[in-house]
């Protein structure tokens, strides 16, 4: 009886199998959360790059031009079709965008506007139900005020 369990204990033939079955998962998870790490840094970034293009927009046109600054709801339109457009594609219901106009602004002869957007980066792996991963940028927005 001792003799067939002498002989598998020496057989080496299923050693890689018993090793990558002990290795995948660890490196399937370590693989899906560097994917997952740089899809929130995607996101980041194509949220600060939209905001600034469009403060920069805001700033310029308004700047040349003799009609009112644009409203909050305006400049949020403009961050939410900016962030879902090419090149940045970001889901549109994963997006939230405030914009509050602030009482005093910080610089005279302007007006202040305050954004934030918040966006849920959606997770690699959907049968994983882990906390949602949210990526929040602030930027504030000065333009011109016409009425000074």
């Amino acid at each position: 009886m001792r003799r067939p369990f002498r002989r598998l204990a020496g057989d080496r033939r299923a050693a890689s199998a018993v090793e990558f079955a002990i290795a995948a998962p660890i490196l399937l998870a370590l693989f899906f959360g560097i994917l997952q790490f740089g899809l929130a840094l995607q996101s980041r970034g194509a949220l600060r790059s939209a905001i600034a293009d469009v403060a920069r927009n805001a700033s310029v046109e308004f700047l040349n031009a003799s009609t009112a600054p644009l409203s909050g709801e305006q400049i949020a339109g403009l961050v939410r079709s900016r962030v879902t457009s090419s090149p940045y594609l970001l889901r549109d219901d994963n997006l939230t965008v405030d914009v509050e106009q602030e009482e005093t602004a910080a610089m005279a002869g302007t007006v202040e506007f305050e954004v934030t957007a918040t966006y849920i980066v959606p997770l690699s792996l959907p049968f994983v139900t882990t906390a949602t991963m949210p990526v929040t940028i602030t930027k504030h927005i000065f333009m011109d005020d016409p009425t000074v």
